[in-house]
C-alpha cells in the first residue's frame, strides 16, 4: 500500500476526512462561520471517539515498520533493536485486543514471528550463561533479564516472557516456538529456580549482597514479587507447550528432558525434609509439584519417541530411588505417590507406535523396581486414612441417592463382620497406588481382545477413596476380579503378585 493511499486510510478512520455537509450550496458569510464553528466541534468529537482505534491503528503500522527494519537489516545489533522494539509495541497491541491469533495473523507470518521471538529468548538466556563465571544461570542473573529497563525504556527480558505467554495462550500452532528450543531453555531456567540458591530463605542476605539484584530494587519484598511473576509466566508457558505431541521430542537433543526427572525427584527425596528443617519455603515444593504435572504432560502426549532416550539415561531408575527413599516422617506420601504415577506413565508410553519395541516395564524390573513399590505400599498401609470419619457423612452429603447407596454397600457388609468403616480406612495415597498396580498390570501390548493401558480406576476416581476396596475381603478375590474387567485382561502376572505379597504382608485391618 502506497502512502499517499494509506494516509487517506487514516484519516478517514480517525474522522479528518471532509464532511459531506462542508460542499453544501452557498449561504451568508455568518451561516458559513456558524457551520464551520459548528464542524470543528464535530470533528473534535469523532477524533476524541476514535482515539482507541487512532492509537492501535499507530501501533499496527508501527509494529510492521520494526519488523520489517527487523527483517531487512543485515547488522545484528540493527536486528536486535529493531526486534525489541517489534516486541515491545507487539506487548502493547496485545493489551488493545481480545482475540490476539487473528492481531497476529493480521500483522505477521506467525510461524515466522513465534520462532524469531522463541529464538530470540534463548538466545539472550543463553548470553546470561556466557558472561556468568560458572558458564550456568544463576538466580539473580535471571530475575535481572526479566526485570530491566533499557535507556529507551524498553524491558527486552519481561517483553520476550510476556510475549511468549502471550504466543502459547492462542489458538496457535505452537510447533515454531517448539522448533525454536525454549522449551529446552525453560526447564534450565525452572531449575535455577529450585536450585540451592532459588528457595533458601536465608538468599535476603544474599540479595542484599548481590549487586545485579540491589540494581533491580533494594527492597527484597519487591524483588520477590518480580520473582513469583516470573515463576508464573515461565509455569504457565511450559505446561501448554508440555501439552503438544511434539514437545517431549524437542527435549531428547540434550540433557532437558533428563534434568527434568531429576528435579521431580529431588521433590521426594530432598526438598521436603529442607522444607521441616525450614531451609525452604513451602512455595519451593509448589514449584516442584509443578515441575511433576509437566512431566505428566510431557509423557502423557507423547507417543512413545522418548522411550530409548529414558533407557538410555536410566531415568526409571531415577524416579524408582525416589520412591525406596521414601521417609514417612520427612517425605510427602501423596508427591511420591504422583511419582509412581509418573512410572505408570512411562510403561504405558513405551506401548505406543514411536516407541520402537523399547519396553520400560523390564527397566523397573530389572531396577528390582516392584519390590520398591511394595515397600512403599507397607510404608503407607501405616499411615492411617486421616479424613476416615468424614468420609461417609461427605459422601452422603455429596453424592445422589444412588450413589450413596452403592458406596454404602461395602461399609455395610463390613459392619456385618464387625468392622466399623467409618473409623478404619485405607490412607488416600495407598488407596491411589492399589489402583496404579492394577493399571500397571493390565497395561501391554494390544490385542484383539482390548487396547492397551486403558485406565481401570476411572469410573472408581469419582467414589471415595478405600469405599470400595471393603467389598474384596481377600487377596485372593483381586486376580478374579481383574481377570473380569471385559477388554482390561492381565498383561503382566508379577504386578498382580505384587498386590498379593501387598495384602499378605500388610498389617492393616483395612487392606
Amino acid at each position: 500500500m502506497k502512502w499517499g493511499t494509506l494516509l487517506k486510510d487514516f484519516k478517514e478512520r480517525v474522522g479528518l476526512s471532509q464532511p459531506p455537509s462542508a460542499a453544501s450550496s452557498p449561504s451568508s458569510p455568518s451561516s458559513s462561520s456558524t457551520h464551520r464553528d459548528y464542524n470543528a466541534v464535530s470533528t473534535r468529537q469523532e477524533f476524541t471517539a476514535s482515539s482507541p482505534s487512532r492509537d492501535k491503528l499507530e501501533l499496527e503500522l508501527e509494529f510492521k515498520r520494526h519488523w520489517e527494519e527487523f527483517r531487512s537489516s543485515s547488522s545484528e545489533k540493527e536486528k536486535e533493536t529493531a526486534l525489541n522494539m517489534t516486541v515491545d509495541v507487539f506487548c502493547r497491541l496485545v493489551k488493545q485486543h481480545s482475540n490476539v491469533a487473528q492481531l497476529v495473523t493480521m500483522l505477521v507470518e506467525t510461524h515466522i514471528f513465534s520462532f524469531v521471538v522463541g529464538r530470540a529468548f534463548v538466545t539472550d538466556v543463553e548470553k546470561l550463561k556466557i558472561i556468568n563465571k560458572s558458564r550456568s544461570l544463576d538466580v539473580g542473573s535471571v530475575l535481572r533479564f526479566f526485570s530491566e529497563v533499557t535507556k529507551d525504556g524498553i524491558k527486552p527480558g519481561s517483553n520476550l516472557l510476556n510475549a511468549v505467554e502471550v504466543l502459547v495462550s492462542g489458538p496457535i500452532d505452537k510447533q515454531s516456538l517448539l522448533d525454536s528450543g525454549i522449551l529446552c531453555c525453560l526447564i534450565h531456567i525452572l531449575s535455577t529456580l529450585l536450585g540451592p540458591d532459588g528457595g533458601n530463605q536465608k538468599q535476603k542476605a544474599s540479595i542484599q549482597e548481590n549487586p545485579l539484584l540491589i540494581e533491580i530494587n533494594n527492597d527484597y519484598d519487591v524483588v520477590q514479587v518480580r520473582r513469583l511473576e516470573v515463576e508464573g509466566s515461565v509455569v504457565h508457558i511450559m505446561k501448554a507447550l508440555a501439552s503438544h505431541p511434539s514437545a517431549a521430542q524437542s527435549l531428547i537433543e540434550d540433557n532437558s528432558l533428563q534434568l527434568l526427572f531429576q528435579m521431580v525427584a529431588n521433590g521426594s527425596l530432598l526438598v521436603f525434609t529442607q522444607y521441616k528443617e525450614g531451609l525452604v519455603p513451602l512455595h519451593t515444593i509448589q514449584l516442584h509439584r509443578h515441575a511433576m504435572q509437566i512431566l505428566g504432560l510431557l509423557l502423557v502426549n507423547d507417543n512413545g519417541s522418548t522411550a530409548k532416550y529414558i533407557r538410555k539415561h536410566h531415568l526409571i531408575k531415577v524416579l524408582l530411588m525416589a520412591v525406596k527413599d521414601f521417609n514417612p516422617d520427612s517425605g510427602d506420601p501423596a508427591y511420591t505417590m504422583g511419582i509412581v504415577d509418573l512410572l505408570l506413565e512411562c510403561v504405558e508410553l513405551s506401548y505406543r507406535p514411536d516407541a520402537g519395541g523399547v519396553r520400560l516395564r523390564e527397566d523397573i524390573h530389572n531396577a528390582h523396581g516392584y519390590q520398591f513399590l511394595v515397600q512403599f505400599a507397607l510404608v503407607l498401609s501405616e499411615i492411617p486414612g486421616v479424613q476416615a470419619v468424614n468420609d461417609e457423612s461427605l459422601s452422603d452429603h455429596t453424592c445422589a441417592p444412588e450413589g450413596s447407596h452403592n458406596n454404602k454397600v461395602g461399609r455395610q457388609d463390613s459392619r456385618e463382620n464387625g468392622v466399623d468403616t467409618s473409623v478404619l480406612s485405607l490412607s488416600p495415597a495407598l488407596s491411589r497406588l492399589l489402583d496404579v498396580l492394577v493399571n500397571l498390570a493390565q497395561t501391554g501390548p494390544a490385542d484383539n481382545t482390548g487396547s492397551a493401558g486403558v485406565r481401570a480406576s476411572k469410573s472408581s476416581q469419582s467414589k471415595p477413596s478405600g469405599h470400595n476396596r471393603s467389598r474384596t475381603p481377600s487377596s485372593d478375590r483381586l486376580p478374579d476380579e481383574v481377570w473380569d474387567k471385559g477388554n482390561n485382561k492381565v498383561k503382566d502376572l508379577e504386578a498382580v503378585q505384587m498386590l498379593q505379597d501387598i495384602f499378605l504382608k500388610a498389617e492393616s485391618r483395612e487392606l
